[in-house]
């Protein structure tokens, strides 16, 4: 009835493709590599200062770009999970990680984070990121379910899952202090995937 993941079997299982955006730029997906892990650092940290899409403060993420690259070598080695890059001349501008639930009645979902360097957002990048990771589940034998938090501070992103199926299953009320008397719900979303026959 439950199964452990399958050994030998990684994340890389998608190809990278090139898009196109409207605005005539050129975006190639990709799956994520350690030769990302500066640049994606710079996004995370780009995105923690400003302070309304994640709960952790720029000087609480203590990780740097070896650490960061151990990670990502680590990632890729697991078949539960994708991590996604989306590049612009070779450089990355947005990024995806999705990781399943490791207890094993659980497994059979996950939880996703996804930023976007400030400069590429609203041109589409986060759509095709889920384009992405939803091709890869649907071909997947045991993810049946994509979670997310998102916090209503940061009403783009949440549009965003809105428009792209996500249903809202629960709130954290006030569970993200902002200043004095200001705080954000973060908003419990999911999606089932469609499976391939």
């Amino acid at each position: 009835m439950y199964e452990r993941f399958p050994q030998g079997l990684n994340q890389s299982t998608f190809k990278a493709r090139e898009y196109t955006l409207k605005s005539g730029e050129k975006v190639l997906i990709r799956p994520g590599s350690p030769d990302d892990a500066e640049a994606m650092l710079a996004i995370k940290l780009q995105i923690l200062a400003e302070q309304v899409h994640d709960s952790l403060l720029p000087e609480e993420y203590l990780s740097d770009a070896e650490q960061e690259a151990e990670w990502i070598a680590s990632s890729l080695s697991t078949f539960d999970s994708f991590l996604g890059v989306a590049c612009h001349d070779d450089e990355p501008i947005g990024v995806l990680y999705f990781k399943c639930s490791q207890e094993l009645r659980c497994a059979h979902w996950g939880e996703f984070g996804m930023g976007i360097d400030r400069a590429w957002r609203g041109q589409g990048i986060g759509t095709l990121l889920l384009d992405t990771l939803f091709a890869w589940a649907e071909g997947h034998p045991t993810v049946e379910k994509i979670c997310l938090k998102v916090f209503d501070a940061n009403p783009d992103a949440h549009r965003l899952y809105q428009r792209y199926g996500f249903t809202e299953e629960g709130r954290l009320l006030k569970c993200l202090k902002l200043g004095p008397e200001r705080y954000s719900d973060a908003i419990l979303m999911g999606k089932f995937v469609k499976k391939r026959n």
